[in-house]
């Protein structure tokens, strides 16, 4: 597999530190492509299926939202990163939490969502060969609402 990399001014929640971060991402382009907001990504649902973790197909019309893992350089808090991808171009680079509004909102959640899921659940994501067909109602039960800590 093939990496690129999302770059962004990022601002830490924790510390407040705000720098230009680099997130590898395993997102289909060509390898090594570093990627910032306003840049073509000419990345399909076909494309994000096979690279990262399906939470909903996005309808017609509606932007594609990707979720990544990221680590303040400044303090090395983990905590994701949103990509918005609209009519074949990234439009935003934004530090979010990982909450239900969240994984509402998001179509598409890299790797490190296994790992987050047994930290926040208490169980591995995988049953087997296969992803717990409940999951994400299983983590949405561990989630924080948006607005509490």
């Amino acid at each position: 597999m093939s990496y690129s990399y999302f770059v962004a001014e990022l601002q830490c929640p924790g510390c407040g530190t705000s720098t230009e971060s680099t997130v590898m991402t395993k997102v289909e382009s060509d390898p090594g492509t570093v990627i910032r907001v306003g840049d073509p990504l000419d990345v399909t649902v076909i494309d994000m299926k096979y690279s990262h973790y399906t939470l909903r197909v996005p309808e017609p019309g509606e932007p594609l939202r990707i979720l990544e893992s990221w680590s303040c350089p400044a303090c090395g808090r983990p905590g994701w990163i949103e990509i918005v991808v609209d009519d074949g171009h990234v439009r935003s680079i934004d530090v979010v939490p990982f909450d239900t509004a969240t994984l509402d909102r998001v179509n598409f959640v890299a790797d490190q969502l296994a790992e987050f899921y047994e930290e926040k659940a208490g169980e591995p994501l995988y049953v087997g060969d296969e992803v717990r067909p409940d999951w994400m109602e299983r983590l949405r039960q561990h989630l924080a609402r948006p607005g509490t800590p």
